[in-house]
């Protein structure tokens, strides 16, 4: 059996699972597949969505980026801090923040790449540093006062569709064509199949390697700006579930924990997967602590059906 035919077969039975979900939780709720409810859904999933693009690029190269949830939250503060109490126009604030996020992906790319140290290690670091420098800037508390053409990002709707929904589509486009139809994604696609073949036949691994750290806290920026908007605040508080559901969403979608295989359309279907559960226990008065116990759960199987797929290429 070829990678594609494992793909395609993990693919379906994460969607047939998905439209189980859909089922059980429509039948116990009769408000859960209703239209208002169905975007809720995707309302929810957006940031999640945006986040979860850069982990599964991060995951095909082999690597790990445990610092996206603390980086959304940093660059959602930063730019609170920058458009609400310096007064820069949002734009601007905007751009600085993203900037930033980049900055700190190519850290993360040149701590793993140049000192060598494991990007689990690495972007542990990093996520204390920047959830602390998160409080730090923002002085514990929320910052208030965005200007409403920004607000929009998260709160306005283009043709009834909600913003935050359709900016999610675009990221995803976006990267699926890197990935798809670019060199470099052919380049992460070897690089985290096999570091040293890849090397052989001429890859740049370590360039490769950077690059991916900058379009995961790329990702992670854009999903804390468009998180920022949505509730209407910067914080470094936002998010603290974030990093725990990307993994879990990616990780079901079917992209290989252990580097080169992957696609983002197995992790659309994961975010619905881990969105459509929160939503349908919530609907259902059920404990969001359920809801963690039920996602855990879910990242075991998933590494376990990974380990058992991995034994069948071999």
């Amino acid at each position: 059996m070829g990678l594609r035919d494992v793909v395609r077969q993990s693919q379906v039975r994460l969607l047939l699972g998905l439209v189980v979900v859909w089922v059980v939780m429509s039948a116990l709720s009769p408000n859960f597949l209703t239209t208002s409810n169905v975007l809720n859904i995707l309302l929810n999933a957006s940031p999640l969505m945006i986040l979860a693009v850069g982990v599964t690029v991060t995951l095909i190269a082999a690597e790990i980026d445990l610092s996206i949830a603390a980086l959304e939250a940093f660059t959602g503060a930063a730019f609170a801090v920058l458009a609400v109490k310096v007064g820069l126009p949002w734009p601007a604030a905007a751009a600085i923040a993203l900037l930033g996020a980049a900055g700190i992906g190519l850290m993360n790319g040149l701590f793993v790449t140049r000192v060598k140290m494991p990007s689990f290690v690495t972007t542990l670091a990093m996520l204390s540093i920047l959830q602390g420098f998160a409080f730090v800037i923002t002085k514990g508390t929320a910052v208030y006062g965005f200007p409403n053409s920004f607000s929009a990002l998260g709160q306005g709707t283009i043709a009834g569709i909600n913003t935050p929904i359709i900016l999610a589509v675009v990221v995803v486009v976006i990267v699926f064509a890197l990935l798809r139809s670019t060199r470099f994604g052919l380049e992460v696609y070897a690089v985290g199949g096999n570091a040293d073949s890849a090397r052989l036949a001429g890859v740049n691994v370590e360039r490769v390697k950077q690059k991916v750290f900058m379009l995961s806290s790329i990702t992670a920026g854009i999903a804390g700006l468009v998180l920022a908007a949505r509730i209407g605040a910067g914080s470094g508080s936002v998010g603290q579930t974030d990093l725990l559901d990307a993994i879990a969403a990616v990780a079901i979608g079917g992209t290989s924990l252990f580097g080169g295989l992957g696609t983002l359309s197995g992790t659309v279907i994961g975010v619905l997967f881990i969105a459509s559960i929160r939503n349908g226990l919530v609907l259902l008065n059920v404990s969001a602590f359920w809801a963690q116990v039920a996602i855990g759960a879910v990242i075991l199987l998933a590494v376990f059906l990974d380990h058992l797929t991995k034994g069948r290429l071999r």
